[in-house]
């Protein structure tokens, strides 16, 4: 395929990336345009919480219901602009199926915590915010697992380490073992949600961070053994 022909493709792809991702924006603002008819103009909204699931900062009407839809159209149009400087189109394009379900993961996770904010607000349900965001987490986590093993190598998107990044064996070997540890972090975290108090954060954390170490470890041992990598 020629390099003309793979820019555009990569270019529509993109494209409907982001109108799919902005209907998820689109989603949120009707949610919040729903809650500001409800709620009374000098109401404080949570916009921040500690590691308890206590709010410990608020915004206004604005803030709090604006806020999160802006967050996550930003996040859509970096995601689709970011892959204009990638030197490596062609392995972004064999890996636009688990951008695609990053991308996607990642605005689901900013609804959900938008969504279940607003619901607690109008008193339809009562939520830890930490507990609730752990959960999102584990379930995105779960779902990039399981695509992050077809990420062919590039600069901008997967596990960049010095030395995925030279050598074509350490990216594979080592975004095959990742998604096998976020896929355990993921169901850890799920677990997590039976677990008295407000400890499923701190159990997804707890998984997170070592599988993080053993991936950076492994994409360093498989790149010292590998006989074709690249100079950095």
């Amino acid at each position: 395929m020629s390099e003309e022909k793979s820019h555009d493709i990569t270019a529509t792809q993109l494209n409907q990336l982001l109108i799919l991702s902005c209907s998820i924006v689109l989603g949120m603002c009707l949610v919040s345009a729903y809650a500001w008819l409800q709620l009374p103009d000098d109401i404080q909204i949570p916009v921040h919480w500690d590691i308890d699931g206590q709010a410990d900062r608020y915004g206004g009407k604005a803030q709090g219901l604006l806020l999160m839809p802006g967050i996550t159209l930003l996040t859509c149009l970096l995601f689709r602009v970011i892959p204009i400087f990638e030197p490596r189109r062609h392995n972004l394009l064999r890996s636009m199926t688990a951008y695609r379900i990053t991308c996607l993961s990642v605005c689901m996770l900013l609804f959900g915590v938008h969504a279940a904010t607003i619901g607690s607000l109008l008193g339809f349900f009562e939520i830890n915010a930490i507990n609730l965001i752990s959960l999102f987490l584990a379930l995105m986590f779960i779902v990039i697992g399981n695509y992050l093993g077809k990420v062919r190598s590039n600069f901008l998107f997967g596990i960049r380490t010095p030395w995925t990044l030279s050598s074509d064996l350490s990216w594979n070997k080592t975004h095959r073992l990742g998604g096998k540890l976020f896929v355990l972090a993921g169901i850890v975290g799920l677990i997590g949600q039976l677990a008295p108090g407000d400890n499923a954060l701190l159990l997804l954390l707890g998984t997170l961070i070592p599988a993080v170490i053993l991936m950076v470890v492994y994409s360093y041992l498989v790149w010292r053994d590998d006989p074709d990598k690249h100079p950095f």
